[in-house]
């Protein structure tokens, strides 16, 4: 990846990060500006599922102490959450490009429910 790419990247990235952790969007930004730079559609979906799971962490780690955590749920949920991520990803390797294209598209129209 080149110099002007990264340089682009790196501040988008971390201004959606801040933001994301209390407001959560971030795909909606990040997603576009990777493919407007020219990042395949699967290599950019993956990438943003990466920076995901690293901002989730980070924005949980000030609640692992304050008590806020169900520890009893907590687990469960992890576990969850890590078989389905495994599935989408898996299935994200088989959808064609186009498709992908097109839903990527389609998924950043807004919904006119969001705006209530």
């Amino acid at each position: 990846m080149s110099g002007a790419k990264l340089a682009v990247l790196i501040p988008v990235f971390f201004f959606t990060s801040v933001i994301s952790v209390v407001t959560g969007s971030t795909s909606l930004i990040t997603v576009p500006v990777m493919i407007a730079l020219g990042i395949e559609p699967h290599l950019t979906v993956a990438t943003n599922m990466l920076a995901l799971t690293f901002m989730s962490v980070g924005g949980s780690l000030p609640f692992i102490g304050s008590g806020v955590l169900s520890r009893s749920r907590l687990l469960p949920s992890v576990v969850f959450t890590i078989i389905g991520s495994g599935l989408g990803a898996f299935l994200l390797l088989s959808v064609p490009l186009k498709a992908l294209q097109i839903t990527i598209a389609a998924a950043m129209i807004p919904s006119p429910f969001s705006l209530y």
